[in-house]
């Protein structure tokens, strides 16, 4: 018995731990195979290496935007905005993602009916998920929530009646020496962030965004503190294609350029003042086109 016993050790252990030879001990080497899989995963670090990952990215820059306002019915408004934009990401590789943004640009934007100042706030945070995709790219998936401040200041002095005033403010507006249309935006963006690693120097992205309203309203100066309801508007967005260039080996300083185009609509009122004067206050249409600069640190 204790022979069957012996045997059965001598082939388990012999299946267990191959051996070059009889008696000889056992062979612990990896094959070419094995050595090939196991090369993977560095080449895969080093290629997610080359996004410049970290968990914590804070920029600040610069922005241009070219601005078309269209008020419905009316003719359109052109002109030049410049600005700040600041924002802070927590985007750990397949894990959880957070943001906030801020953006500030102001300008004046003109037409044949006059010219208007205009001041734009943009408050956005973000909440979602980072996949790495195929160890060479990011994609990320989001919502939140967001307000915007659009503030207008016109004067009627010089602006044509025909052209602006008398076509959807009541009578009694235009005798003011000027006017203030503060529309307040709350919204929720949904969207996803897609960056690509080119070269180990520069990636390429690509960011949309949708910005569908839930809440607005505007607050018009010479009517006092009363907020009017406007309809909401659902057709948003934003593109971005981010283009970054990273400034040092250890990939810690970044500059993005971004260029952009968003597409933004305030809804009408049909609200009425307390003597049935309708506001008549139309729907307004924005076209941004420019660049965003930004110097990116991440940590």
């Amino acid at each position: 018995m204790k022979y069957l016993v012996f045997l059965y050790l001598l082939v388990f252990f012999g299946f267990t731990y191959p051996t070059s030879g009889f008696g000889n001990t056992p062979i612990f080497g990896v094959s070419n195979e094995t050595e090939d899989t196991l090369e993977m995963p560095n080449q895969n670090i080093e290629k997610i290496n080359n996004l410049g990952c970290k968990n914590s990215i804070f920029s600040i820059g610069a922005n241009y935007s070219y601005v078309n306002i269209k008020p419905s019915g009316t003719s359109s408004f052109d002109g030049n905005l410049g600005g700040l934009h600041a924002m802070y990401e927590y985007k750990p590789m397949n894990s959880f993602y957070g943001a906030a943004t801020f953006s500030w640009r102001q300008g004046t934007a003109s037409g044949s009916g006059g010219s208007r100042s205009f001041l734009d706030l943009n408050v956005m945070e973000r909440l979602g998920y980072s996949f790495s995709c195929k160890s060479s790219s990011i994609l990320t998936l989001f919502s939140g929530f967001g307000f915007r401040f659009l503030g207008h200041h016109l004067n009627p002095s010089t602006l044509s009646s025909d052209a602006f005033i008398g076509s959807f403010f009541p009578p009694f507006l235009t005798a003011e020496t000027s006017l203030r249309i503060n529309y307040h935006d709350f919204y929720i963006p949904l969207g996803f962030l897609l960056e690509y690693s080119l070269y180990s120097f520069f990636d390429l992205g690509l960011y949309m965004t949708w910005m569908p309203q839930v809440f607005s309203t505007a607050k018009i100066k010479p009517l006092g503190g009363t907020f009017w309801d406007l309809r909401e508007t659902y057709s948003n967005f934003l593109v971005e294609v981010p283009l970054i260039f990273k400034l040092s080996k250890s990939k810690n300083f970044s500059l993005v350029l971004k260029p952009f185009f968003e597409y933004w609509q305030d809804g009408k009122s049909t609200a009425q003042t307390s003597s049935g004067i309708p506001l008549g206050l139309p729907k307004h249409t924005y076209y941004f086109v420019g660049l965003d600069l930004n110097f990116l640190y991440s940590f």
